[in-house]
């Protein structure tokens, strides 16, 4: 019960300080002032793959993720191509990773969001088709399916590399 008190407090404080209304998910973190840092990031995906965010908001962060800025056609950038520090070649600034991506697709199948969960396993499986062996990498760049027609590759990640390759397993 003492555990169970202290983890609806921690889950309250956590809406409290990082939930975004203006963004309609959470924030990447808290600036010195505890302040949210505003941008919209993948990392509001893992909110949801721990557990810890409201079910009320669990549908408007499944939306974001999905959403134009964020999602690729491969899989879901690390931030949102809306926001000013978007860098589909910057290493947590657009990119695209698998290990991310399969941990907020299990977040949104703990929520029931599972057609939002396949769209990012279609996405990553039609992506590690498009690489040798199949092998997923490390991160590839965060440009958008249509732009290129396929996932390009980020030149100096690791391929193959562990968590990547467990991505689609994972998700399976």
């Amino acid at each position: 019960v003492e555990q169970e008190a202290a983890a609806e407090h921690l889950r309250s404080q956590f809406e409290r300080m990082f939930w975004m209304a203006d963004t309609g998910t959470y924030a990447l973190a808290l600036d010195g002032e505890k302040r949210p840092v505003d941008g919209v990031t993948s990392n509001a995906g893992h909110a949801l793959w721990s557990g810890i965010a409201g079910a009320e908001r669990a549908a408007s962060v499944a939306r974001v993720l999905t959403g134009p800025g964020m999602w690729s056609g491969w899989g879901i950038r690390t931030l949102s191509s809306e926001m000013t520090g978007y860098n589909p070649i910057g290493y947590h600034l657009g990119t695209i990773w698998p290990h991310d991506n399969s941990l907020i697709a299990a977040g949104f199948r703990r929520y029931g969001y599972d057609e939002q969960a396949t769209r990012i396993f279609v996405g990553l499986l039609e992506a590690a088709m498009e690489f040798e062996d199949y092998r997923l990498p490390e991160l590839f760049t965060g440009f958008g399916r249509e732009e290129y027609g396929q996932p390009v590759r980020y030149p100096v990640a690791c391929h193959p590399q562990a968590w990547a390759a467990g991505s689609i397993p994972f998700l399976v």
